[in-house]
């Protein structure tokens, strides 16, 4: 009987839980924690300054965030996170993101030229500006992210993704 395992990647860490008819629990507030306090000091090592990871006021407004935004609703979550950003509820400075996710004014549209209409997905115009736009700069990222993981993190652990 062929073995499978769940991998779960932590900042800190790398664990493999044996997946035959275990239940794997995991608390979403603590993971993410655990992750925004190792990318903070990361950022801290880059800036050269001292590495004391996420302020605890921070990790405490973070975790009411949590707490308070438990609806199924994912776009309803995610629009309390903005606000929370954009009032600043973090004491980090507000700030209003304004990614567009489809259409008109998107990284696609801006990078290819598309709107999803009209057939304007047909063909493509290309541009010099295409080569360092937002939508090539995250494909890039994407593509090399995955292949680290599948050439350099796995291997190390004995597991081969062919």
């Amino acid at each position: 009987m062929a073995k499978h395992f769940l991998i779960q990647i932590s900042p800190s860490r790398v664990e493999l839980y044996q997946w035959i008819r275990e239940e794997v629990v995991r608390n979403n507030t603590v993971d993410f924690l655990i992750a925004a306090n190792e990318l903070c000091k990361a950022y801290q090592r880059y800036l050269d300054i001292e590495e004391n990871g996420l302020p605890d006021e921070l990790e405490l407004k973070i975790s009411e965030c949590f707490t308070e935004f438990d609806m199924n609703d994912g776009e309803a979550r995610h629009e309390l996170w903005l606000k929370a950003i954009e009032n600043d509820r973090f004491n980090l400075g507000a700030y209003t993101l304004d990614y567009i996710a489809k259409g008109e004014g998107s990284w696609k549209h801006q990078a290819l030229g598309t709107t999803l209409a009209n057939g304007d997905e047909d063909k493509y115009e290309f541009t010099a500006d295409f080569m360092t736009s937002n939508w090539k700069y995250f494909h890039d990222a994407a593509k090399k992210h995955k292949l680290t993981i599948i050439d350099d993190i796995l291997p190390q652990y004995g597991i081969c993704v062919g």
